[in-house]
């Protein structure tokens, strides 16, 4: 999305832990300018829903794991 002169990477999504085990479900999202987010879901049947506004942001690796 563009705003004047500035572009917003907007990214919406969920985790969500399925199995009944001792281990946790992530998203990590790593943006091209830098830095890293991580959310998690533990328990099964939990979801974790997130948002993100990047401002000025191009672009984002996003992987999924358990640990």
């Amino acid at each position: 999305m563009k705003a004047g002169n500035f572009r917003w990477l907007i990214i919406d999504g969920w985790v969500e832990d399925t199995r009944g085990d001792t281990k946790c479900a992530y998203v990590t999202i790593k943006p091209h300018k830098g830095g890293t987010i991580r959310e998690k879901a533990c328990g099964r049947g939990t979801r974790k829903n997130f948002h993100l506004d990047l401002l000025d942001e191009r672009g984002a690796e996003l992987r999924l794991s358990i640990a």
